[in-house]
């Protein structure tokens, strides 16, 4: 009896955690919305004039903006190498195009 009704409690933390995930936006809009605050809390750290020392050499960075031309330059250029740098990044990539490939032909049922 006492299995009976865990079961049940578990089974409504379930539900609920599903119902929650359900009602998140597409991991790619949750992916924009992320770097929007990343923008944004840039800007708001560049306007204070937030510093940090950098341990590897000691010297005072000062916090840039990604929402000026300079920041979004550094961005563009950087881009490549921040995810080259990223070593999980090339595992879910080569698993995201296996998985299509074996979905459109036919080896995944399709949902």
């Amino acid at each position: 009896m006492q299995g009976m009704a865990q079961k049940k409690k578990d089974g409504k933390v379930l539900d609920f955690i599903e119902r929650v995930g359900n009602q998140l936006p597409h991991p790619y809009i949750l992916f924009l919305w992320l770097c929007l605050i990343l923008a944004l809390i840039s800007l708001a750290c560049s306007l204070a004039g937030v510093s940090v020392v950098n341990p590897t050499n000691g010297e005072m960075v000062l916090a840039k903006s990604l929402i000026s031309k300079d920041g979004l330059i550094w961005l563009l250029e950087n881009l490549l190498s921040n995810f080259q740098g990223f070593s999980p990044l090339g595992l879910v990539l080569a698993m995201q195009i296996a998985i299509g490939f074996l979905k459109r032909w036919g080896f995944l049922p399709q949902q």
